[in-house]
């Protein structure tokens, strides 16, 4: 009775092993996945909403990285870089929204320097008024790395197209949040609710 008992001890254990090692991620995951996000366009939209057709060529890409192992997982962006391209992004609708104003006050009769006076007079500039109408678009900006905030050797499971990532072991199994994805040869979909954004394999 003992060695049956023993060898049952031990087919458990064998089989325990065996699914700790499997794990519980999808193996077609595991890799660095890079996206290059272009957040132009959504800001592009939010300018026509307001009746801004902004002309700058200037582009706002923030570039994402997902690092997934077997047992672990990794999601951050540079910040360095991105604060960098932001600032450039912002300096250029700023310097466009300036002409935009004084191109229609000299199309009202009032000349640059009767401008700059007029708002003088109100406490304020030309220059002061356009950086109010950037608080909205930056903020946008700021939701969307907030959302992309980095996470590192994070822990993640898959189940039927759904991926869950957390800071730890721990809080992966009360996790309920989830994210869609499909892998589809060297690309990764995935959809983060309010956008979805695709990854190539590195």
């Amino acid at each position: 009775m003992k060695g049956k008992i023993t060898g049952i001890l031990c087919l458990l254990m064998s089989l325990l092993l065996a699914l700790t090692a499997c794990g519980s991620g999808d193996p077609a995951l595991v890799g660095t996945w890079e996206c290059s996000y272009d957040l132009t366009g959504l800001l592009s939209d939010y300018w026509l909403e307001q009746g801004i057709d902004l002309k700058t060529e200037e582009k706002l890409c923030v570039q994402l990285e997902l690092v997934f192992t077997e047992d672990s997982c990794s999601m951050h962006y540079d910040a360095t870089d991105t604060a960098v391209l932001t600032e450039r992004y912002f300096d250029a609708v700023l310097a466009e929204l300036v002409e935009v104003v004084y191109t229609a006050e000299e199309e009202s009769g009032r000349s640059r320097e009767e401008a700059d006076a007029y708002y003088a007079s109100m406490d304020t500039s030309v220059e002061a008024m356009c950086e109010t109408l950037l608080t909205k678009p930056r903020a946008m900006v700021e939701d969307f790395l907030a959302e992309s905030e980095p996470l590192e050797n994070g822990a993640y499971r898959t189940e039927e197209g759904k991926l869950y990532m957390e800071a730890n072991e721990t809080n992966l199994g009360n996790a309920t949040e989830h994210l869609d994805y499909s892998i589809s040869g060297h690309t990764l979909t995935v959809d983060f609710g309010d956008q979805i954004l695709t990854f190539e394999k590195k």
